[in-house]
C-alpha cells in the first residue's frame, strides 16, 4: 500500500480492513515508527474484485491514500478522546502520529471500530469508523499487561466484516 502510491516504504507492521460495505471496503496498515501515521487505503469502485484480491485492488492506481489526525478534546491535560479526520497529506499524519501514536503496532477493525496500540505511550487507541471519535486506554495494566502489540490477543479471529493480519 505504501509504495503503490507514490511512498517510499517504511516499517509497516500490521494490517487490517473494514469490508462491512464490500463495494467500498477500506484497508489500514500500522508502521512502527517514531512518526509512523496509520494509513487508510480506499479503492476505487472499478478496482474492487474480491475474485482477486491481489490485483489492483490493493493498488490500483485511482485508489485514494488518507492518514489518520488525530484532535483531543483536551490537548493540555489529558489528551485520551477526541475527534479525527482522514488526510491526503502524508506530512500532517506523521505529525499527529508523532504526537499522539508513537510506534504502531497491532492493528484490527471490528464492528465499526478500528483498533491499534502504540508502544511508545502504552496505549491502545479505538477509532470510530462510522463516527468522527476516538478514544485512548492505558496497556499498562490488563491483556497487554504493559506490553502492547498484536491485537489478536484481545479482539480474537474474527467472523466476519473486518480483520487484522500481521505483516
Amino acid at each position: 500500500l505504501g509504495t503503490a502510491h507514490g511512498g517510499s516504504g517504511g516499517n509497516f507492521e500490521s494490517f487490517a480492513y473494514d469490508a462491512r460495505n464490500p463495494l467500498r471496503p477500506r484497508f489500514f496498515v500500522s508502521e512502527d515508527k517514531k512518526n509512523g501515521p496509520i494509513r487508510r487505503y480506499t479503492p476505487a469502485p472499478g478496482e474492487v474484485d474480491w475474485s482477486d484480491p491481489g490485483g489492483t485492488m490493493l493498488h490500483g492506481p485511482d485508489g485514494i491514500m488518507e492518514y489518520l489526525v488525530l484532535t483531543p478534546y483536551d490537548d493540555e491535560n489529558q489528551p485520551d478522546a477526541g475527534t479525527y479526520r482522514w488526510t491526503t497529506s502524508l506530512e500532517e499524519g506523521q505529525r499527529s502520529a508523532a504526537k499522539y501514536f508513537r510506534l504502531c503496532e497491532g492493528i484490527d477493525a471490528h464492528d465499526g471500530i478500528l483498533y491499534f496500540v502504540a508502544k511508545k505511550q502504552r496505549d491502545l487507541f479505538a477509532v470510530d469508523l462510522d463516527g468522527d471519535t476516538w478514544t485512548k486506554h492505558s496497556t499498562v495494566h490488563g491483556t497487554f499487561d504493559g506490553a502492547p502489540d498484536q491485537m489478536k490477543r484481545l479482539l480474537g479471529d474474527d467472523d466476519g466484516g473486518g480483520g487484522g493480519n500481521n505483516i
